[in-house]
């Protein structure tokens, strides 16, 4: 075994602060997800990383509300009909 591997002592992660921004910008931006979030974060100072965000985002169960859709289907895509004449 490698001795670099038996003297690594991993940091501690508190990230209760960012978790803290995360919650507040998410519910400030309810329709923004965690990209957004990201870059709003970096705006306020915060030096994050988009992974870690992401991986913060899935652990607190944020998720992007139930949207709606702005063009409805109809079933009728167009009323036209082509004559073959032309189109030669």
């Amino acid at each position: 075994m490698a001795r670099s591997s038996l003297r690594y002592q991993p940091k501690p992660a508190n990230d209760d602060a960012l978790r803290l921004a995360m919650i507040r910008l998410a519910k400030q931006y309810g329709w923004y997800g965690y990209r957004k979030v990201t870059a709003l974060l970096r705006m306020e100072g915060w030096q994050v990383n988009h992974k870690k965000v992401e991986r913060l985002w899935g652990e607190e169960g944020l998720q992007l509300g139930v949207g709606f859709s702005r063009f409805r289907f109809t079933g009728v895509v167009c009323k036209r009909v082509w004559n073959p004449a032309f189109t030669r």
